[in-house]
């Protein structure tokens, strides 16, 4: 009955990128609300034809079709919106997170994917198609340029190398108060996350850096998450900040930022700020256990 219960509601799946764990796409399976479900694999982060995700769910037994949803022409036409509304999965594949937002955000096919996500849909992403998800995402720099250069928003200015800035970009949105990082201990990513959280100190943001092979199950209408897959996850909030000099300029400097490092079968509250063990998880990990 538990589980019954836990599999009505949406899901956000976002993955940190590299491998992924054939347990993580059986749970992305297992918690859409079909016996016999559909992904659809919508690869405009990226020119690539997204197979290899199609691979990836016909291994697990899973259906899965390409969505040739590319562009914002794409994105507003007929034919598309229409499959949009067959699929009990919606994948984004990786590739670059700015060319995935300009080509949905404020479309017809945006609309019919946060209606879709009321509704009861799952959404996964890997990579870039998992840095979309949040209000705001890192759309370039690296950890150590964000550290010594700061960051600037998208189309003020680029980062070419691994001093410069981070580049700051809005998501989709899908979840609010969230900013994710993807392959995140594996590029040493930590000071672009932790930058962007102390920026936008005010709007208290939970920053979550998802490493390679590993995934977070989030229920967007409870407001918390779980880990599943090989890696571990960071979840870095400013609640018990005291004091930043973002305004100053110059190497950053954060006081009272808190990081909680999460694996798998740990959980994370966002509404609470506080990570969850496995048994104060257990309604959220009960959606999984088949």
């Amino acid at each position: 009955m538990r589980v019954d219960r836990v599999r009505r509601s949406s899901y956000l799946i976002p993955i940190g990128g590299g491998s992924i764990p054939s347990a993580v796409i059986r749970t992305i399976g297992s918690l859409s609300r079909s016996d016999s479900p559909t992904a659809l694999i919508i690869p405009a982060a990226s020119r690539l034809s997204g197979d290899r995700q199609l691979q990836m769910f016909h291994a697990v037994g899973i259906r899965a079709e390409r969505l040739e949803l590319r562009d914002r022409t794409d994105a507003s036409g007929g034919r598309i919106l229409e499959a949009l509304e067959t699929g009990d999965i919606l994948f984004f594949t990786g590739g670059d997170q700015l060319r995935l937002t300009q080509a949905l955000r404020n479309t017809p096919a945006e609309q019919v994917i946060r209606r879709r996500l009321a509704e009861g849909v799952v959404i996964a992403g890997t990579s870039a198609g998992a840095a979309v998800m949040g209000e705001l995402m890192p759309a370039g720099g690296t950890g150590r340029g964000a550290l010594l250069s700061g960051g600037v928003l998208e189309g003020q200015g680029e980062s070419g190398d691994d001093l410069g800035p981070v580049v700051i970009a809005e998501g989709l949105d899908l979840i609010g108060g969230l900013i994710v990082d993807q392959h995140f201990f594996a590029r040493g990513r930590f000071g672009r996350l932790a930058y962007m959280v102390t920026r936008y100190r005010e709007r208290e943001m939970v920053g979550l850096g998802i490493d390679d092979s590993t995934a977070v199950v989030i229920d967007p209408a409870a407001r918390n998450m779980f880990v599943i897959g090989d890696g571990s996850v960071a979840a870095i909030t400013t609640a018990a900040m005291g004091y930043d000099n973002i305004e100053v300029g110059g190497p950053m400097a954060s006081f009272g930022l808190t990081v909680d490092v999460l694996s798998w079968g740990n959980g994370y509250d966002f509404g609470r700020r506080r990570p969850l063990q496995l048994e104060d998880a257990r309604d959220l990990v009960a959606a999984t256990l088949e």
